[in-house]
C-alpha cells in the first residue's frame, strides 16, 4: 500500500479519497521531504472518514496533538455520528504529526536530529497530502486540539485563503514566556536524566509527576488524588506518558517551542478564515491569554470552558466542547 501511494500519488484524486474513507491507517511517502533536517523521503500517516463532496466542500482537517495519533480521534470520541466531527456530513482527514511515532519520528526513522521538525513543516506536509495526493483544493475547516491547534494557526498564516473555518481548542498562536519556561525545563531535565543510570525510567517518573502539575489545575489534582490516592494518580499518569517514546515526545516539544504564527489580520474579513478559539482560563500547559487578546482583535468566536481542570478541561467539558465545535462547523459565519 505504501508503495502504491508513493508511485501513483499524483493520480489519487477525489475519487480515490472517497473510496478510502473507512478510517484505516494510510501513509504517504513525501519525496522530497519538507523537513529541512531530513534528507530524501519521509512518511506521513493519515486516516480518512466520510465522503468527499466536490473539491473539498465538506473537508475537515484534524491534525494531532502532542503525542496523539490519528487513531486517537476515533478512540477518544471525536469522530462519529452526531459527534464533534461527523463523517455523515464531513470528510475528515486526520493527520499524524511528525514525531508522533506513526509519521516519521525518532522511534521509527534513523538519524533524526533532536530539533527535527517545526510546526510549519508539519503544515507543509499536510498541504502536500491535501493538494497533490487527495486533490482537495479548499478546506471547509480545520479543527486542532493543543498542538493540533498550533498547526491550525500555522495554516492561517501560510494558507489563509485555503480554509473557511478554523477551530483551535486549548491552544495558542504563539508560545508565551510561561510556556517557554515550562517546556524548556521539560526538555532539558529529560535529556539530563537520560544520561543517568536507568535514565528512561527516571524520565517517565519525572513526567508522571510533572504532567499532573502542567496538564491539570490544582483543583483537578486534589479531586483526582482524593478519588484514587497519590500513588494511583502517578501510576495513571505514567501509563499515559509511556504511550509515547521519549525521543518522540521531546522532538514534538522542540517543535512547540519554535511555534509563532501570525494571524492574517491585514486581510479583509471576507478573505480570511473565520476563527473559533476555545480556551481554559487555568490552562498551565498552553497559556491562553496572549492568543485570547489576538483572537478578540481578529473578531473570533471565543468560547471559555466552564470547568477548572486546566489543559484537561477538554476532557472535563468534552460534551460542551463537542457541541460548540460542531455548531461552529455547521454555521455559516459569512451569512451566505
Amino acid at each position: 500500500m505504501r508503495f502504491f501511494i508513493w508511485v501513483f500519488g499524483a493520480l489519487c484524486l477525489p475519487s480515490c479519497a472517497t473510496a478510502q474513507s473507512a478510517g484505516e491507517q494510510q501513509f504517504l511517502t513525501l519525496d522530497p521531504c519538507p523537513v529541512e533536517t531530513i534528507e530524501g523521503t519521509c512518511e506521513l500517516g493519515y486516516r480518512l472518514y466520510g465522503t468527499l463532496q466536490g473539491q473539498g466542500d465538506n473537508a475537515v482537517l484534524a491534525p494531532t496533538w502532542l503525542g496523539g495519533t490519528s487513531a486517537d480521534f476515533m478512540g477518544s470520541g471525536y469522530i462519529g455520528p452526531g459527534k464533534m466531527l461527523d463523517p455523515e456530513h464531513n470528510f475528515i482527514i486526520a493527520v499524524d504529526a511528525f514525531g508522533n511515532g506513526v509519521s516519521s519520528s525518532p522511534s521509527n526513522t534513523a538519524d533524526i536530529a533532536e530539533r527535527a521538525f517545526t510546526i510549519g513543516e508539519m503544515v507543509e506536509a499536510q498541504y502536500t497530502l491535501l493538494t497533490k495526493h487527495l486533490g482537495i483544493e479548499r478546506l471547509d475547516a480545520i479543527v486542532g486540539v493543543s498542538m493540533g491547534g498550533m498547526q491550525a494557526f500555522e495554516w492561517m498564516e501560510r494558507y489563509p485563503s485555503f480554509v473557511d473555518k478554523v477551530s483551535s481548542v486549548i491552544s495558542a498562536s504563539q508560545v508565551s514566556a510561561y510556556d517557554t519556561l515550562n517546556w524548556t525545563m521539560q526538555v532539558e531535565t529529560s535529556r539530563a536524566l537520560l544520561e543517568l543510570p536507568d535514565g528512561e525510567d527516571r524520565v517517565y517518573r519525572f513526567w508522571s509527576g510533572l504532567d499532573g502539575l502542567v496538564f491539570r489545575s490544582p483543583f483537578d489534582v486534589e479531586r483526582e488524588v482524593a478519588r484514587q490516592t497519590i500513588d494511583g494518580f502517578l501510576a495513571a499518569n505514567r501509563a499515559f506518558a509511556e504511550r509515547s517514546e521519549i525521543a518522540d515526545r521531546l522532538v514534538q516539544i522542540e517543535a512547540v517551542l519554535t511555534h509563532h504564527a501570525e494571524l492574517p489580520m491585514a486581510l479583509d474579513p471576507d478573505e480570511r478564515p473565520h476563527l473559533q478559539f476555545v480556551f481554559a482560563r487555568d490552562d498551565r500547559a498552553v497559556t491562553p491569554f496572549q492568543t485570547l487578546e489576538l483572537a478578540a482583535d481578529y473578531g473570533a468566536e471565543i468560547v471559555e470552558l466552564p470547568s477548572s481542570c486546566g489543559h484537561l478541561s477538554l476532557l472535563c467539558d468534552f460534551a460542551f466542547v463537542s457541541e460548540a465545535v460542531a455548531a461552529f462547523l455547521d454555521s455559516d459565519p459569512a451569512g451566505e
